[in-house]
């Protein structure tokens, strides 16, 4: 059930009950509150949190003409910005994930909060857990229960759910089923066992399509205790891929009683990894570089490959470790997606991932890889893409 406790001035709002079958109504616009956006200065509009409906970002490719039946079109709900009334210079500067270690009995403390946050140039206000955006790597013992204090200081009502993980239905995170939110201000406790390894997260399951939008989510490695689980790697990097909706100085506002694109959310004109545009490591040249990937994304999917003859080898999913490792040319991951990919750097020459992009440019000792956006998800026939990833299950066995 929908909860008002929301951290903003009191706005006049008319609240409608929706069947299931009204549901994507509240998708569209409504042109009896259409306003007349055509002589606006939208760039005026970008700056500050504005509350006023904005016409989103588009590719520059795109004719402004394409757009101009819609100009006068708003959306049925109410702007929605992070943290309306705060001061951002009075926020806590956001930090980069940091890793927590987390062994049976242990007491993981979440507090989710309003941060002062950068995404390339932009200063925004950003989600995040204990003051980092995104929020921490969990790496957690198999098998090992811990007890999780959860602090809502965000602007809503949310929960917290661990995506993936085997656990009591009552902590499940799912709002009005399994728990009731936890209101703005208030502590919730739960006790999470983790009995498979592999890669999981954890993210918001209230109004996720704004919370997750904005960073409140986070990576869960776990550790089989048998060593050699997985094939042996140089090193790991816990990757997590989302997109987000901007304008040149701020986010795009969102929905507040509703989404105004995609039912969970809407697609993003800026690609993210551990939510900065752009990764960049160093490795030594013959290295296999671990990939833990995870699609935080609301919508988008991603088909990521790498080119330049740089092998990759998919040996986990959403269902830990696979039966049997395979070579792939490239993994295609969904939202909420997981997978596991280890990728050998052993030639010198450039390749790119296309997006995200992994550019590797060798020299004499190591190897430099980066992440960096693309404008085009996939360059190739995408039906192509499909079959050959069909093939790659089919001979897993997994068709």
């Amino acid at each position: 059930m929908y909860q008002n406790n929301c951290r903003r001035p009191a706005l006049r709002r008319s609240y409608r009950i929706l069947g299931a079958a009204l549901l994507g109504l509240s998708l569209f616009a409504s042109r009896a509150q259409a306003q007349d956006m055509a002589g606006m200065d939208h760039s005026q509009m970008e700056m500050g949190d504005s509350l006023m409906w904005m016409m989103p970002p588009h590719p520059v490719w795109m004719n402004p003409a394409m757009m101009a039946p819609f100009m006068g079109i708003l959306p049925d709900v109410e702007p929605f910005m992070p943290g309306w009334e705060l001061d951002i210079m009075t926020l806590p500067v956001a930090r980069a994930p940091e890793v927590v270690e987390l062994a049976d009995g242990d007491t993981l403390t979440l507090d989710a909060g309003i941060l002062h946050g950068m995404v390339g140039s932009r200063m925004l206000k950003v989600y995040g857990f204990n003051g980092q955006f995104p929020g921490p790597t969990l790496r957690v013992a198999q098998d090992a229960t811990i007890t999780v204090e959860f602090t809502n200081n965000i602007d809503f009502a949310t929960t917290l759910r661990w995506h993936g993980v085997r656990l009591d239905n009552e902590f499940d995170g799912v709002p009005g089923q399994t728990q009731r939110p936890v209101r703005v201000g208030d502590t919730y406790t739960a006790q999470v066992t983790f009995p498979d390894a592999g890669a999981f997260w954890y993210h918001p399951h209230q109004r996720g399509y704004i919370a997750q939008d904005l960073g409140l989510y986070g990576a869960i490695i776990v550790d089989s205790p048998d060593p050699d689980y997985y094939a042996p790697a140089n090193s790991e990097e816990v990757l997590i891929l989302d997109d987000a909706l901007m304008t040149a100085t701020n986010w795009a506002p969102w929905g507040l009683e509703a989404p105004t694109n995609a039912l969970m959310g809407r697609f993003g004109n800026v690609l993210m990894v551990n939510g900065k545009e752009g990764f960049r490591k160093t490795v030594d040249k013959g290295d296999v570089v671990r990939l833990f990937l995870t699609d935080a994304s609301n919508t988008k999917n991603y088909n990521l490959r790498i080119e330049g003859d740089v092998p990759m080898k998919l040996v986990a999913g959403d269902l830990s470790r696979l039966e049997r490792e395979t070579m792939t040319p490239n993994v295609i991951i969904a939202p909420g997606q997981r997978y596991t990919v280890d990728a050998r750097f052993a030639e010198v020459g450039e390749g790119n991932l296309n997006w995200p992009a992994v550019l590797a440019a060798c020299r004499e000792a190591e190897v430099e890889w980066y992440l960096v956006e693309q404008d085009n998800c996939y360059d190739g026939d995408p039906f192509e893409a499909l079959a050959t990833s069909y093939r790659n299950l089919k001979a897993m066995g997994l068709n």
